[in-house]
This record gives C-alpha cells, structure tokens and sequence, in this order.
C-alpha cells in the first residue's frame, strides 16, 4: 500500500521562501536600471543654484540678456536662451563673477524667431554639466528699434 502523504511543513515553507527571492529578484531586475541612472542625472548644484533674467533687449536680429546669480554654488557658465514658443535661439554666457553679480550675454536670432513673441530665459552650467531648463523663469523681451 502506497503512503500518500502531503509535502511537510519544512519543505512547503522552503517552497514559499525560494518564490518570494523569485520575485524579488524579478522585480530588482526592472527597478535596478532606472534607479542605477537616477542619481547621475541630478546633480546636488542645479537644486540650490538660482538665476534669474533680468531684462531682455532685441535689435534687429540679435538680443541682449541680462541674468543675475540669485544663490547657489557651483555655477561655471550659463546658456542663454530666447523663443519665441516654436523656434528658439541659444548662446554660451559667462557666469557672473559672484553671487548677487550680474551679466549679460548677446544672443544672435537670426530670422527664425519672432521678436515680437520672444521670450528670454537662463539655465545654469556647472562643472557636472547643464542643469535641467524646467522650470525656468522666463521674461519677455523688449524691441528697441
């Protein structure tokens, strides 16, 4: 006669154990890339650094930016940026000399944005690379004939 006995209580809980590393380990694998890629994308220095644009002057086809570092370490440059909601215009500008400090950055337009709708903005270079432009503000620029 056969013993038809169920699985003991030691090996079904062993069971469960190996099933739930099983799925922890599926999981990680989905997670761990987009965790992995997270940290080197922001950068402690875009959190504190402000800038703000001061003024914005167009002339014919190029514009005059002025910025100000509001607060904030780690600035090394600046990219200057005037759109006009579909094409936009950007320079390399120098950082001010301090915080508080102003500067300003000419910006060569061309004949693709509309200085009539151009708006200026500024986003802040650091020795780790461009910070994110979301957020920025943005002023509007004025046309001087």
């Amino acid at each position: 006669m056969k013993n038809n006995r169920g699985l003991s209580d030691v090996v079904t809980t062993v069971l469960i154990i190996l099933l739930a590393i099983a799925a922890v380990s599926i999981v990680w694998g989905f997670v761990s890339p987009t965790l992995k890629g997270a940290g080197e994308k922001l950068s402690t220095d875009c959190i504190s650094l402000e800038l703000m644009p001061k003024a914005c002057t167009i002339t014919g086809t190029t514009a005059e930016v002025t910025y100000q570092w509001k607060a904030g370490d780690g600035l090394t440059g600046v990219n200057v940026a005037v759109s006009d909601g579909s094409n936009s215009a950007v320079a390399d500008g120098t950082a001010p000399s301090s915080v508080l400090g102003t500067a300003s950055q000419t910006v060569e337009l061309g004949t693709t944005v509309d200085s009539a709708n151009a708006m200026a903005s500024v986003v802040a270079v650091t020795s780790t690379g461009v910070c994110s432009a979301e957020g920025a503000v943005e002023i509007p620029c004025t046309v001087s004939e």
